[in-house]
């Protein structure tokens, strides 16, 4: 971190175009490296996707595109946020939901239709959800130290 790059803990973005990276709280550059921009956002997904033998699935291509609208219309919102919350706890509550949500799904169709079927595949997701829950605690262990 350069001395004149901005520390505090909610950089405020200004909206004048000609200084994108200046913030008003301290009149400092906000650096590009850790600011939640086009570029690390890009450069995060090509990494996720790269796990891909070939091309990525449609199915993913979807994804991504959704994960970088809801970034992109979330940065006038939150903005800065992310630098003081716990973003792991966040994502934990959000793997808990993700496996409700597969529990409200199965319990509305069996409501619709009367049976439980593609209940194993909404089962499989939950599950998924779980293993993203384990692996946040993992991350959070391991930079705790622990190996």
């Amino acid at each position: 971190m350069s001395p004149r790059e901005c520390k505090c803990p909610e950089p405020i973005r200004s909206s004048n175009p000609r200084y994108p990276h200046l913030c008003l709280r301290c009149c400092w550059r906000i650096s590009p490296t850790w600011d939640s921009n086009d570029e690390n956002v890009r450069a995060f997904f090509d990494r996720l996707e790269s796990v891909f033998p070939g091309s990525a699935p449609p199915d993913f291509i979807a994804f991504r595109r959704e994960c970088e609208r809801r970034e992109r219309a979330g940065r006038d919102t939150f903005r800065h946020r992310y630098l003081t919350r716990d973003n792991r706890a966040e994502a934990l509550e959000e793997a808990a939901d993700l496996a409700n949500y597969m529990l409200f799904d199965v319990l509305q169709h069996l409501r619709k239709t009367g049976t439980e079927d593609e209940k194993e595949l909404a089962l499989t997701v939950a599950f998924h959800a779980y293993e993203s829950y384990e692996a946040v605690l993992r991350l959070g262990r391991k930079r705790a130290g622990s190996p």
